[in-house]
């Protein structure tokens, strides 16, 4: 195969000493969607975007499908991760079309994320009853293993996992807060090979709750890896909702766990609790309603460790909203 966009011709040895013919195939991708509650899929071409064959079928019995997440493994072929009812669900699709599967991946559960695994495999991550779960598949979806990564029953499912820059697999998550106690973001690392913690729980910020407004305290929580063993996890905040409205915050956790770093210092203090390595202000967001705020962070290198660059939807302007960014030298 030749994994460029470049127009190739044979020159000569168009068959080999024993009558096999070369193929060179154009680099391709498979786009998975959903319709009338069944699971489709298409292979096609990156250099026009024509279709390389007919509508593939991946899942069209009785139930109800729906949710696809298509994703490569590395090797040619790529993942099909859906759900159907109450289950969640894979299958594989060959550069060809071929599709093997399927293989039951939770018997209860919805997705909340898919991402490869570094190597031929993959990481889902999901929910079921309050609690998040992830497991490692490899590139025939067989079970590696899958483990709890929080079981409290009150978590909610605006979890996000990366890897970092050894490929092991990082999930952040909040729990719910209440008028009568604050919800919090944690955050975990696991070993690729077993799902062991390497750390486990750690909080990275207490949220805020403030009594005088009803919304839940939702954290839309994002993070990256900085490509030098820690991660920045960003986050939505309310404790200058009075008067500024959410805000976006920030903080670094190094490869242990632990958050660190001047430029990451909240308060400039002693480095202790509460306010050290609690969020810097990022950008604010100029907006009190919990159905508006909206956010990404991506990284960007330039040298070691990686930055982050964060871009948001601002309402400063009381008759539009528009795109605003900052970005953070990260030491």
């Amino acid at each position: 195969s030749v994994d460029s966009a470049t127009q190739l011709t044979l020159q000569s040895d168009i068959f080999t000493a024993t009558g096999q013919r070369y193929s060179i195939y154009q680099p391709r991708i498979l786009v998975a969607f959903q319709n009338n509650d069944n699971i489709y899929a298409e292979l096609l071409r990156l250099l026009d975007g024509t279709d390389c064959g007919g509508t593939i079928t991946i899942y069209d019995t009785a139930s109800v499908a729906k949710y696809p997440v298509a994703i490569s493994d590395n090797n040619g072929s790529a993942f099909v991760i859906y759900e159907v009812g109450v289950s969640i669900y894979g299958n594989k699709v060959s550069a060809t079309g071929t599709v093997s599967g399927p293989t039951v991946i939770a018997g209860t559960g919805t997705i909340i994320d898919v991402v490869s695994d570094g190597a031929n495999g993959i990481y889902v991550l999901y929910e079921n009853g309050g609690n998040v779960y992830l497991t490692r598949r490899n590139i025939n979806i067989v079970n590696m293993w899958n483990i709890t990564v929080a079981g409290t029953a009150a978590v909610e499912t605006d979890s996000v996992i990366i890897l970092d820059s050894s490929n092991n697999p990082i999930v952040a998550y909040s729990s719910n807060g209440t008028y009568s106690s604050n919800g919090n973001i944690y955050i975990s690392k696991f070993n690729p090979a077993t799902g062991a913690a390497i750390y486990s729980s750690q909080i990275v910020h207490s949220l805020v709750y403030y009594t005088t407004n009803s919304d839940t305290r939702k954290s839309y929580i994002s993070i990256v890896s900085d490509n030098n063993g820690g991660v920045i996890v960003s986050w939505i905040d309310s404790r200058y909702y009075y008067p500024l409205g959410y805000t976006i915050h920030a903080t670094y956790v190094d490869s242990s766990g632990a958050r660190s770093g001047a430029v990451w210092d909240a308060d400039g203090g002693d480095g202790t609790p509460p306010n050290d390595y609690d969020g810097i202000q990022i950008g604010i967001l100029n907006s009190y309603s919990s159905t508006e705020p909206l956010f990404v962070m991506v990284n960007y290198n330039d040298t070691l460790p990686w930055n982050p660059f964060i871009i948001w939807i601002d309402y400063r302007t009381p008759t539009d909203s528009a795109i605003y960014y900052n970005t953070v030298e990260h030491d």
